[in-house]
Protein backbone atom coordinates (compact mmCIF):
# COMPACT_ATOMS: atom_id res chain seq x y z
CA UNK A 1 0.00 0.00 0.00
CA UNK A 2 1.35 3.40 -0.94
CA UNK A 3 0.61 6.74 0.86
CA UNK A 4 -1.71 7.65 -2.88
CA UNK A 5 -3.26 4.83 -2.45
CA UNK A 6 -4.79 6.27 1.05
CA UNK A 7 -7.87 8.21 1.23
CA UNK A 8 -9.13 10.14 4.07
CA UNK A 9 -13.09 11.02 4.35
CA UNK A 10 -15.76 11.48 6.22
CA UNK A 11 -18.16 8.42 7.10
CA UNK A 12 -21.73 8.45 5.38
CA UNK A 13 -24.08 5.72 6.15
CA UNK A 14 -23.63 3.19 3.64
CA UNK A 15 -20.20 2.74 5.30
CA UNK A 16 -21.64 1.67 8.31
CA UNK A 17 -21.06 -2.34 7.56
CA UNK A 18 -17.36 -1.64 6.34
CA UNK A 19 -16.41 0.57 9.73
CA UNK A 20 -18.44 -1.98 11.95
CA UNK A 21 -16.31 -4.78 9.94
CA UNK A 22 -12.89 -2.83 11.09
CA UNK A 23 -14.39 -2.19 14.44
CA UNK A 24 -15.16 -5.83 15.49
CA UNK A 25 -12.10 -7.15 14.24
CA UNK A 26 -9.57 -4.81 15.96
CA UNK A 27 -11.68 -6.02 19.32
CA UNK A 28 -11.47 -9.49 18.50
CA UNK A 29 -7.53 -8.93 17.61
CA UNK A 30 -6.61 -5.84 20.09
CA UNK A 31 -8.22 -7.21 23.22
CA UNK A 32 -7.66 -10.66 22.93
CA UNK A 33 -6.22 -11.38 27.11
CA UNK A 34 -7.69 -8.25 28.09
CA UNK A 35 -11.52 -8.35 27.89
CA UNK A 36 -13.12 -11.63 28.05
CA UNK A 37 -12.73 -14.07 24.97
CA UNK A 38 -16.54 -15.05 25.35
CA UNK A 39 -17.56 -11.28 24.91
CA UNK A 40 -14.80 -11.03 21.76
CA UNK A 41 -16.31 -14.05 20.06
CA UNK A 42 -19.72 -12.89 20.24
CA UNK A 43 -19.35 -9.20 18.59
CA UNK A 44 -21.74 -9.00 15.69
CA UNK A 45 -21.16 -6.63 12.81
CA UNK A 46 -24.98 -6.04 12.28
CA UNK A 47 -25.36 -5.30 15.63
CA UNK A 48 -22.30 -2.60 15.97
CA UNK A 49 -23.14 -1.22 12.16
CA UNK A 50 -27.11 -0.55 13.43
CA UNK A 51 -25.35 1.73 16.35
CA UNK A 52 -23.75 4.29 13.95
CA UNK A 53 -25.54 7.46 12.86
CA UNK A 54 -22.98 9.12 10.42
CA UNK A 55 -25.37 11.76 9.27
CA UNK A 56 -24.95 14.17 12.41
CA UNK A 57 -21.52 16.36 12.61
CA UNK A 58 -20.71 18.74 14.67
CA UNK A 59 -19.02 19.26 17.55
CA UNK A 60 -21.91 18.07 19.93
CA UNK A 61 -22.17 14.65 17.85
CA UNK A 62 -20.02 11.84 17.39
CA UNK A 63 -17.94 12.71 13.46
CA UNK A 64 -16.48 9.56 11.85
CA UNK A 65 -13.61 9.99 8.84
CA UNK A 66 -12.81 6.90 7.41
CA UNK A 67 -9.39 5.56 5.87
CA UNK A 68 -10.12 3.65 2.68
CA UNK A 69 -7.41 1.65 0.18
CA UNK A 70 -9.50 1.06 -3.36
CA UNK A 71 -12.66 2.11 -1.46
CA UNK A 72 -11.88 -0.58 1.31
CA UNK A 73 -12.58 0.80 5.02
CA UNK A 74 -9.52 -0.11 6.86
CA UNK A 75 -9.56 2.04 9.60
CA UNK A 76 -11.88 5.33 11.48
CA UNK A 77 -11.95 7.71 13.90
CA UNK A 78 -14.77 9.11 16.13
CA UNK A 79 -14.36 12.33 17.55
CA UNK A 80 -16.76 15.29 19.53
CA UNK A 81 -16.48 17.92 22.38
CA UNK A 82 -16.07 15.23 25.22
CA UNK A 83 -18.48 13.41 27.00
CA UNK A 84 -16.60 14.07 30.47
CA UNK A 85 -18.41 16.57 32.31
CA UNK A 86 -14.75 17.63 34.15
CA UNK A 87 -13.80 18.31 30.77
CA UNK A 88 -16.62 20.69 29.05
CA UNK A 89 -14.23 22.74 27.45
CA UNK A 90 -12.52 19.77 25.45
CA UNK A 91 -12.36 17.58 22.47
CA UNK A 92 -12.33 13.86 23.06
CA UNK A 93 -11.56 10.95 20.62
CA UNK A 94 -13.89 8.06 21.06
CA UNK A 95 -12.90 5.57 19.15
CA UNK A 96 -9.64 4.63 16.50
CA UNK A 97 -9.54 1.12 15.39
CA UNK A 98 -7.65 0.20 12.52
CA UNK A 99 -8.25 -3.39 10.33
CA UNK A 100 -5.10 -5.47 11.90
CA UNK A 101 -3.67 -5.98 8.69
CA UNK A 102 -2.99 -2.91 8.23
CA UNK A 103 -1.10 -1.91 11.89
CA UNK A 104 1.92 -0.09 12.26
CA UNK A 105 1.32 1.57 8.67
CA UNK A 106 1.27 5.01 9.55
CA UNK A 107 -2.85 4.86 9.43
CA UNK A 108 -3.61 5.64 13.01
CA UNK A 109 -1.39 8.57 13.05
CA UNK A 110 -3.14 10.15 10.12
CA UNK A 111 -6.72 9.66 11.11
CA UNK A 112 -5.26 10.86 15.10
CA UNK A 113 -4.01 13.92 13.63
CA UNK A 114 -6.98 14.62 11.55
CA UNK A 115 -9.26 14.43 14.53
CA UNK A 116 -6.79 17.09 16.60
CA UNK A 117 -7.08 19.05 13.44
CA UNK A 118 -10.99 19.25 13.48
CA UNK A 119 -10.95 19.35 17.03
CA UNK A 120 -8.46 22.57 17.09
CA UNK A 121 -10.68 23.57 14.05
CA UNK A 122 -13.70 23.99 16.53
CA UNK A 123 -11.63 26.37 18.94
CA UNK A 124 -10.70 23.41 21.31
CA UNK A 125 -7.45 23.74 22.79
CA UNK A 126 -7.49 19.97 24.62
CA UNK A 127 -8.57 16.88 24.16
CA UNK A 128 -9.13 13.56 25.90
CA UNK A 129 -9.35 9.77 25.13
CA UNK A 130 -9.87 6.59 27.28
CA UNK A 131 -7.43 3.31 26.24
CA UNK A 132 -7.53 0.52 28.72
CA UNK A 133 -5.29 0.18 31.18
CA UNK A 134 -3.70 -3.31 29.91
CA UNK A 135 -3.59 -2.02 26.21
CA UNK A 136 -0.20 -1.32 26.12
CA UNK A 137 0.23 -1.27 22.26
CA UNK A 138 -2.39 1.36 21.73
CA UNK A 139 -1.24 3.39 25.24
CA UNK A 140 2.41 3.24 23.75
CA UNK A 141 1.24 4.52 20.55
CA UNK A 142 -0.90 7.70 22.58
CA UNK A 143 2.48 8.70 23.97
CA UNK A 144 4.35 8.26 20.95
CA UNK A 145 1.82 11.05 20.07
CA UNK A 146 2.14 13.79 23.22
CA UNK A 147 -0.95 12.04 24.74
CA UNK A 148 -0.46 11.67 28.41
CA UNK A 149 -2.29 10.23 31.07
CA UNK A 150 -3.93 12.43 33.22
CA UNK A 151 -4.63 9.84 36.64
CA UNK A 152 -8.20 9.62 36.26
CA UNK A 153 -9.24 5.87 35.53
CA UNK A 154 -12.96 4.49 34.39
CA UNK A 155 -13.96 1.25 35.14
CA UNK A 156 -15.89 -0.91 31.80
CA UNK A 157 -18.08 -3.97 33.32
CA UNK A 158 -17.86 -6.11 30.73
CA UNK A 159 -18.87 -9.93 31.46
CA UNK A 160 -18.66 -9.67 35.11
CA UNK A 161 -15.23 -8.18 34.76
CA UNK A 162 -14.12 -4.48 36.02
CA UNK A 163 -12.28 -3.60 33.39
CA UNK A 164 -10.00 -0.78 34.08
CA UNK A 165 -9.70 2.45 31.57
CA UNK A 166 -6.70 5.26 31.77
CA UNK A 167 -8.16 8.93 30.52
CA UNK A 168 -5.21 10.41 28.36
CA UNK A 169 -5.19 14.37 27.29
CA UNK A 170 -3.62 16.06 24.80
CA UNK A 171 -3.16 19.87 24.12
CA UNK A 172 -4.19 20.14 20.21
CA UNK A 173 -3.94 23.98 19.77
Amino acid sequence: MTNHQLKLRRAIPQDSLDVAKVHVASWQTAYRGIVPDPFLDTLSIEERAARYNFELHGQENPNTWIATVSNSVIGFVTFSRTRDLDLASMGETQALYIAPATWRRGIGTMLLDLAEKEMAGWGLKSAALWVFASNHRARSFYESRGWTADGTLNYLEIQGRSLPEVRYRKTIA
